[in-house]
């Protein structure tokens, strides 16, 4: 947070009439404010690359698949938006024909069964006429 630290943070809150200045922010507000002040210094200083923010440049490249900071199962690819590996979208497309097969199979045999009513019918209608 550098100098002055949740102290200056909670001055500036005061100063644009976020708080009152008797009163005491929540310990979540203060570290999310103080954050973004950092992350605002860093944009306006670094040139950094696509998929890189103030998180990267201070503690390191993220590593174990996930992206510290965003909640649990969220991975550093899938934040900030990269593309995904080859082999994820080619178990996708495999996954997508296994469904289009299903349901290629459950259209034909709901044909068949209304086929096979219609001929019923046809019988049906037959002996109607005949009786």
């Amino acid at each position: 947070m550098g100098r002055g630290g949740y102290a200056l943070v909670k001055e500036k809150m005061i100063e644009k009439k976020e708080i009152e200045p008797n009163e005491e922010p929540p310990r979540g507000t203060l570290w999310l404010k103080g954050r973004k002040e950092i992350e605002d210094k860093i944009k306006g200083t670094l040139k950094v690359d696509h998929g890189t923010d103030a998180m990267i440049v201070v503690l390191g490249k993220e590593k174990g698949g996930y992206a510290r900071g965003v909640g649990s199962g969220v991975t550093y690819k899938r934040y900030f938006d990269l593309p995904r590996s080859r082999q994820a979208s080619d178990e996708r497309i495999l996954l997508l024909q296994s469904q289009l097969d299903n349901e290629r199979r459950e259209r034909q045999e709901k044909e068949l069964l209304i086929q096979n009513l219609s001929n019923k019918m046809s019988q049906t209608e037959g002996m109607v006429t005949k009786l």
